[in-house]
């Protein structure tokens, strides 16, 4: 009997290894790929295996970590990419940073963070790969053209100047559901953009365009 459980155990610990080793070898490949996705992209340093910069949440306070993000952003070029455990996290403005990352087949999946404007709509922005894949030939109409776009920037950066505005008028609490407000800043962009009108929704706490339409 003892050593049937000696032969069991032995068995147990096997198999528990050669599941450490293959989740940790997928992990390792995962991180591989990314690491070629970012290329030349400037890392925050304090980088280390499979920690990434995780070890540094206690270095520094929300707001401090926000702050040194944006400082260390501004010294790059607006680009940056941190790594929490074998997540990448990355901040990219850079345009030839852009083009290169968009460029990869494997790098138009959206990360876990967009899964949060999902409750909102999946657009082309938001959406996930095999909703990307069907919905890009979309980028060839008029409408999306990048001189279009750019005629709609007035209206999207007066909105979410509105938009910041009402947030910072917003009394502290335990929490703050933003959907509310990330809704109505939003229809003032589709209706300002799409319909060119200023329903100026922001403003107007009694008035909702969805409201309006059947």
């Amino acid at each position: 009997m003892a050593v049937l459980n000696l032969v069991t155990l032995d068995w147990l610990f096997t198999a528990a290894l050669f599941v450490v080793t293959v989740i940790l070898v997928k992990i390792q490949a995962s991180i591989r790929r990314k690491k070629e996705i970012m290329g030349d992209i400037p890392r925050y340093p304090g980088h280390l295996p499979l920690l990434g910069h995780a070890h540094l949440a206690t270095q520094f306070t929300y707001t401090a970590f926000v702050e040194e993000l944006k400082r260390t952003r501004k010294e790059n070029k607006g680009t940056l990419h941190i790594w929490i455990g074998p997540k990448l996290c990355a901040y990219v403005a850079n345009p030839d940073d852009i083009e290169n990352v968009f460029n990869r087949k494997d790098a138009i999946n959206k990360g876990f963070l967009f899964s949060f404007f999902h409750s909102h709509s999946l657009g082309i922005v938001t959406s996930t790969t095999p909703r990307w894949n069907h919905m890009r030939r979309l980028a060839n109409i008029p409408m999306a053209h990048k001189q279009m776009i750019d005629s709609f920037q007035e209206i999207y950066q007066y909105n979410c100047k509105v938009l910041l505005e009402r947030l910072a008028t917003v009394e502290s609490g335990d929490y703050l559901d933003i959907n509310r407000y990330l809704s109505r800043c939003c229809q003032d962009i589709t209706y300002g953009a799409h319909f060119g009108v200023n329903l100026d929704i922001q403003h107007n706490e009694e008035f909702n365009a969805q409201d309006t339409v059947p």
